[in-house]
């Protein structure tokens, strides 16, 4: 009888290691498929992360080409508009009151000219004094007679002062809608400092604003 219920709790002790033992697989087993789901997550969020980045990197070349194209859109419209602005004329036509591009740069007023005598082939050359249109200053150059010079083509419109602020001047245009907001080039202080005094008086301003070469500058102050 003691015997028997020695086999017993043998045979007990046998099926509780064999269940404990299954346990432990089990949660073994389970364990493996959690941190398998937990790789295939990362995996996936890997991918997806990396097709963000993909599509950030492609979204910024593609901006970054848009902006260098418009850039260059903007620079060969400038190029187109100064080449639209400008006309051409033989030196030896050149006559004082006329226009001209002087060092290739400054739109300018000839006020005065002196042509040396003729050589043998036919030419001579050609002094020529200019005040820039935009800012009065005096350029020289010496031309030979039959280079070709380039001409400005020059505007001026009148304004209306609207408001002033430091060298900032808004325009309204005589006889049209069309509104400018202008900054004085600082090489025109005495017209700054006319417009400036004038303003401040509260007198009703009209200027004088020329245009060459796609740029602009005030070149007279009246009070009405």
């Amino acid at each position: 009888m003691a015997s028997r219920k020695k086999q017993q709790q043998k045979n007990a002790r046998k099926n509780r290691r064999r269940q404990n033992k299954a346990e432990q697989v089990g949660e073994d087993e389970v364990q493996i498929d959690q941190d398998d789901v937990e790789v295939s997550n990362e995996t996936a969020q890997q991918h997806q992360n990396n097709s963000s980045e993909d599509a950030a990197t492609e979204s910024n070349s593609d901006q970054e080409e848009k902006s260098d194209q418009e850039a260059e859109d903007l620079s060969d419209k400038q190029d187109s508009d100064k080449e639209d602005d400008v006309a051409f004329i033989a030196a030896n036509d050149l006559r004082k009151g006329g226009y001209v591009l002087m060092n290739n740069s400054f739109p300018c007023k000839v006020v005065e000219m002196k042509k040396a005598k003729t050589g043998k082939h036919g030419g001579c050359k050609i002094r020529v004094i200019g005040l820039d249109v935009l800012t009065t200053k005096k350029h020289e150059h010496i031309f030979n007679s039959k280079d070709q010079l380039s001409v400005p083509s020059i505007r001026k419109i009148k304004y209306e002062v609207a408001g002033l602020e430091d060298n900032t001047v808004q325009l309204n245009e005589i006889g049209s809608t069309n509104k400018k907001t202008l900054r004085i080039l600082p090489e025109t202080n005495e017209v700054h400092a006319e417009l400036v005094s004038k303003f401040r008086n509260r007198q009703k301003l009209v200027v004088t604003v020329v245009n060459t070469m796609n740029h602009d500058n005030v070149i007279e102050v009246r009070a009405l």
